[in-house]
């Protein structure tokens, strides 16, 4: 019991920050639940678990690369 509440303060503290970065925390969560809801299933490869970090890490360097060219992209317009 103690395992899921303090999953969900670390939830809530991720879901409601302030600051440029809050889309990219919000991601995190996302990627965060969608390995909880993998690793409930019984019956998973451990090569599957070892890449769902690293397709996550992945994927939140790759919205932080589009975040930083669409600045740069609005900077050198104006």
């Amino acid at each position: 019991m103690k395992k899921y509440v303090h999953h969900f303060v670390a939830q809530k503290r991720l879901i409601s920050p302030s600051g440029p970065f809050r889309d990219l925390k919000m991601m995190n969560v996302f990627m965060l639940n969608i390995i909880q809801l993998f690793m409930r299933k019984r019956n998973y490869s451990t090569t599957a678990v070892k890449l769902i970090p690293l397709l996550s890490v992945a994927l939140l360097l790759a919205i932080l690369l589009w975040y930083l060219i669409d600045q740069a992209y609005v900077i050198i317009k104006w």
